[in-house]
């Protein structure tokens, strides 16, 4: 029977890092039927259910998978990301103080990016609350990168808009951190090289984003998802290569090409200036995309 799980465990797990989370999801959940003590498999399908927008269920999977194993990084860190989705920024942020307590050297960088953009958000409400509920006012996250409106005569000044970009080996992803937007109310378009964002605001006022990209993309596989808490633009590589920034000139001679079989190299990819999984990845599907984020060996 441990034998059985093991092999489900392996097929789940290379259906996840293929991106095919239904057939992940099923055969995680074989794994765990066939032996339900092994804190891994419930920590790797909490990644699943956060990339298929499951948040109670990657929270449920989180929990249990601590109750098995209370060292279980992977479950800790699933875990902080499962209430920051479900909107609990308290919660997840005393999660990532927790992580980063606990000293892991292979998931330190992933809980302090964590909870850096759970500072953000928290700074965010904060700065809505002190504004009367309202959306404008600068919102500026550790590490993340600000795009300013120019400022039109006889108005208030355009509010700044915080954006985040991470990669995996097969894509790059860029978040936009606007709230209660819908479909109708973002445009995208998408070149080899470039990408283009126009957006009305809830408050009224209009959004634009101009990017010139460092590499080239698959413009026709490009996916934009609108949700309640930020837009999230995916993007596949032309070449699954390490980009060194999201803008600016190709440097093919500085690229690191990420090596096979993947997760394991594309949990180290996200770069977040930040989830998923967004991926774990910060996920926006359900299409398949996700945050990344570090697995313990």
């Amino acid at each position: 029977v441990v034998h059985m799980a093991e092999e489900l465990f392996s097929e789940g797990k290379a259906a996840l890092e293929s991106g095919d989370l239904p057939a992940a999801l099923s055969k995680l959940t074989e794994a765990i039927e066939a032996n339900s003590s092994e804190a891994l498999y419930r920590s790797t399908r909490a990644q699943v259910n956060s990339a298929m927008e499951k948040h109670e269920d990657a929270l449920a999977d989180a929990i249990a998978a601590l109750e098995l194993d209370s060292k279980n990084g992977t479950g800790l860190l699933q875990k902080g990301i499962a209430f920051f989705n479900l909107e609990k920024y308290e919660d997840a942020r005393a999660v990532f103080e927790e992580g980063i307590a606990s000293e892991n050297p292979d998931l330190s960088n992933s809980f302090k990016t964590w909870k850096r953009k759970c500072d953000a958000e928290l700074d965010m409400e904060k700065q809505e609350e002190e504004n009367g509920g309202g959306t404008e006012g600068p919102v500026i996250g550790i590490g993340s990168v600000e795009e300013k409106e120019e400022p039109v005569q006889l108005q208030a000044a355009s509010p700044k808009i915080r954006y985040d970009w991470y990669q995996t080996e097969q894509h790059v992803i860029i978040t936009i951190m606007i709230k209660n937007m819908t479909k109708d109310d973002v445009q995208v378009h998408f070149t080899e090289r470039t990408v283009s964002v126009a957006a009305r605001l809830p408050s009224g006022s209009d959004y634009s984003l101009e990017l010139d990209l460092q590499h080239s993309v698959q413009t026709q596989r490009c996916v934009t998802k609108v949700v309640a808490t930020k837009i999230e633009l995916k993007m596949p590589k032309v070449e699954a290569a390490r980009w060194t920034s999201l803008e600016g000139e190709p440097q093919i001679a500085k690229i690191k090409q990420i090596p096979a079989p993947g997760f394991a190299a594309a949990a180290a990819a996200p770069n977040y200036s930040p989830q998923l999984e967004q991926a774990a990845l910060p996920p926006l599907m359900r299409e398949d995309e996700f945050y990344f984020p570090e697995i313990d060996p």
